[in-house]
């Protein structure tokens, strides 16, 4: 421009015009050159993404943010595992894993989202570009891969929704594990006295007094369950529950207890006289009355339907 603004002024010789358009015409071949090969190298890395970005993937990025959870030292509650079932602490833990999930997941669905838009920008301009266009089989490629990657962003996204009772059963089963592990000596007891095989994985559910405790396998599937109940487990009691209430948590559940001497001794809650029954309750509608020695929250919504990861996977 500023060369036609001498050339006006001067009646200079107008070839440079020429070759600027020549320049301008080289400019452009080498542009729809350089395209095209990125776009062949972008295809290839856009399908790679479909071997990485798997539901499993997903649910691995899912369960390291629980993980993160896993950490604070704020769960480390003195009165046992049972304390983590609380409303309360239901509510913290569930708003923790959503901030969470808005972390490593969601920079996931952008950084997906971006390679997507990518990909769409490039078509745009090839076709705009008067170069070469895409092959048939490109596009297929590309539609595949946009195609699966969509799916397996929405499936995790539902699969948060629809099954978010069982990650927040794992966030509370791996507290217990980490915070409240039931004493050595217990889990001996289990092993050389009953034959718990899974012995090694108990811990301290509740702690009656400075002497006795409750220990179990890790209470979190308590929150599956959510018909009321209130529940005395003793050796007159524990066979009446439903049908398909937690059974295996319950037969796993002792009293393991140290005398003045220093002796432990271990009983199992289904062989308790029932004026010392253990009682557990949840599943709301007033059927916990405030005594009892394990209480689930059960007014907690589980779901983690209310996140940006998955208000950008919405159809």
């Amino acid at each position: 421009i500023r060369q036609t603004e001498t050339h006006l002024g001067c009646a200079k010789d107008s070839s440079f015009i020429r070759q600027a358009t020549s320049d301008i015409e080289s400019t452009s071949t080498s542009s729809q050159s350089i395209l095209r090969e990125f776009w062949q190298k972008s295809i290839l890395d856009f399908e790679k993404h479909t071997d990485i970005i798997t539901p499993e993937f997903i649910a691995a990025t899912f369960r390291h943010s629980a993980m993160l959870i896993t950490q604070s030292q704020e769960y480390a509650l003195p009165e046992g595992a049972a304390a983590l079932m609380t409303e309360e602490t239901l509510r913290a833990i569930h708003a923790k894993m959503l901030s969470s999930i808005d972390d490593l997941p969601l920079s996931l669905v952008q950084q997906v989202g971006h390679v997507m838009a990518q990909m769409r920008f490039m078509l745009i301009r090839m076709d705009q570009d008067g170069g070469e266009q895409p092959t048939e089989d490109q596009l297929n490629r590309v539609e595949a891969a946009n195609d699966q990657l969509i799916s397996t962003l929405q499936d995790s996204a539902e699969a948060l929704q629809s099954r978010g009772e069982s990650l927040l059963e794992s966030i509370i089963d791996n507290l217990a594990l980490k915070f409240h592990p039931a004493p050595t000596v217990c889990k001996v007891l289990a092993l050389e006295k009953y034959g718990e095989a899974t012995s090694q994985n108990f811990v301290t559910v509740h702690k009656l007094n400075s002497t006795a405790e409750i220990v179990s396998l890790p209470p979190g599937e308590l929150l599956r369950y959510h018909m009321p109940y209130r529940l005395k487990l003793s050796k007159s009691d524990v066979l009446d529950v439903p049908n398909d209430f937690p059974i295996l948590l319950l037969h796993s559940m002792y009293i393991c207890n140290q005398n003045a001497k220093g002796a432990w001794s271990l009983t199992r809650v289904r062989d308790l006289e029932p004026s010392e029954a253990i009682i557990i309750c949840g599943g709301g509608q007033g059927s916990c009355q405030g005594n009892e020695h394990v209480a689930v929250g059960t007014t907690v919504d589980m779901a983690f339907t209310n996140t940006k990861f998955s208000s950008m996977l919405q159809p």
